[in-house]
């Protein structure tokens, strides 16, 4: 199974999948950016007119705010996003730009905590937009959300770590998507040295350094591809990890499959018939009694065709009986 498919199953560490809690206003956790934030992209012209029942309520939203009235302006706001959830590039850009007009407002008053809550909002419509898109492989539409999403929540006062996670992991997503991998390893990159910069050794740092093996590995960069998932094994592994993260051994499982699939593609035989011989003893005793994606025979079939690139009978038998 070539790594570049299989870290498309790694929606476990979440390819950004919006793991945003919703409450009023869709409260979620975000981080500060440890530099300048990217500029906005320019838009796209808005292809499909506006919906006359969007626009009647966005108005009517408007007119709050134009009467003072912040809060219910972005109550009114948020129903029209509800409402409809899934935005045109005309119908998003009104409601990015109506919702930007309170963020202003309320930072020029000083009050930096209701400017907050308008991010939230904006960042997390820009998620789902992005997230929408790229579903729909329509990768060109979706990289300007998630760059927005990006760009915004650096003004977001809580929990800013999770919400650039989701927002860079957007952006690489969408750049992936458009099979442009020089920048989706820039921002992989990025997204690495932040997390590491903040000095947690979780599951979110776990899966930035998998992730980025990944991109390493779709390009043949074999031996950054390695150092990537040996160190994202290496936090999945740390105890202090394993006692905040419940899938901390699921994720470890997963990156081990990665790395001996990585040593199978870049010929490196020996050492992966190692690997392998290591995971398939780890996981065996545990193939009654776990849940993990990969088990032992996964790892067996993967020694088969390391036995037979290494050109080695006994051993193509040794792991063929170990698939049975």
């Amino acid at each position: 199974m070539p790594i570049s498919k299989g870290v498309l199953a790694f929606a476990r560490f979440s390819l950004y999948g919006i793991a945003i809690v919703m409450i009023p206003f869709y409260l979620i956790r975000h981080f500060v950016y440890p530099s300048n934030p990217p500029a906005t992209i320019a838009q796209p012209a808005p292809t499909s007119p506006m919906n006359p029942h969007f626009a009647a309520r966005l108005d009517a939203a408007k007119k709050l705010f134009e009467d003072g009235q912040y809060a219910d302006a972005l109550a009114a706001y948020l129903e029209v996003d509800k409402a409809f959830p899934q935005l045109n590039d005309a119908e998003y850009q009104a409601l990015k730009e109506a919702r930007l007009q309170i963020a202003h407002a309320y930072e020029s008053s000083g009050d930096s905590a209701s400017a907050s809550k308008t991010y939230v909002a904006i960042v997390s419509c820009a998620l789902r937009g992005a997230k929408h898109l790229s579903e729909a492989n329509d990768w060109d539409k979706a990289l300007p959300r998630a760059m927005d999403a990006e760009q915004y929540s650096h003004h977001i006062e809580e929990n800013q770590r999770l919400v650039i996670d989701r927002a860079m992991d957007a952006v690489v997503t969408a750049q992936r998507g458009a099979c442009n991998n020089s920048d989706a390893l820039l921002e992989q990159q990025h997204l690495v040295d932040y997390l590491e910069s903040s000095g947690d050794r979780d599951d979110l740092l776990a899966k930035a350094y998998a992730n980025l093996g990944a991109i390493y590995v779709d390009t043949q960069q074999w031996d950054n591809g390695e150092q990537a998932l040996i160190r994202a094994g290496e936090i999945c592994s740390l105890e202090e990890n394993r006692r905040h993260s419940a899938e901390a051994d699921y994720d470890k499982n997963f990156v081990d499959y990665q790395l001996v699939s990585l040593y199978l593609h870049s010929g490196k035989t020996d050492l992966g018939l190692a690997k392998a011989e290591e995971y398939y003893a780890k996981y065996h005793d545990s193939d009654t009694t776990s849940s993990y994606r990969y088990r032992s025979a996964d790892f067996a079939s993967l020694g088969v065709a390391l036995a037979r690139q290494a050109h080695q009978p006994d051993a193509i038998n040794t792991w063929q009986g170990r698939m049975r």
